[in-house]
Order: C-alpha cells, then sequence, then structure tokens
C-alpha cells in the first residue's frame, strides 16, 4: 500500500522490540507497527533491487568451491 509514498517514516524501539514505519500517500497517512521483518529477508530485498536480480535466485549462506 506504501508503495511510491511521498515520505516515509522509520523508528525501532529496541527495548520494546516494536519498528514501526509511517507512509504519506496522497492524502492518507499508511502505519506499520510490529515486530522487526527478518533481517534476512530485508537483506535479500535490498539485494535484489541494487544488483537488479529475483530474491529467488539469492540463497544465504557462502559459496563453496572444492579445490
Amino acid at each position: 500500500m506504501a508503495t511510491h509514498a511521498q515520505a516515509l517514516t522509520f523508528d525501532y524501539k529496541e527495548n520494546e522490540k516494536v519498528f514501526r514505519a509511517d507512509a504519506v500517500k496522497g492524502n492518507q497517512i499508511i502505519t506499520y507497527s510490529g515486530e522487526l521483518p527478518n533481517f534476512s529477508k530485508i537483506l535479500k530485498m535490498w539485494l535484489s533491487t541494487q544488483l537488479d536480480v529475483t530474491e529467488q535466485v539469492i540463497l544465504e549462506g557462502s559459496l563453496n568451491i572444492p579445490k
């Protein structure tokens, strides 16, 4: 719902473990408040947009190439 928002704010209250994001889109304010999303999922989404690859081909871990 917040895609292409005009402004976006976020906050993380560590003592409460609560993540909050607010977006302004048109004449609406869209709010998410809850658990912080899984960090691996956030990194996958970021890598996907930065490298222009689908998230399905991004795997967590390392490549082990036999010598």
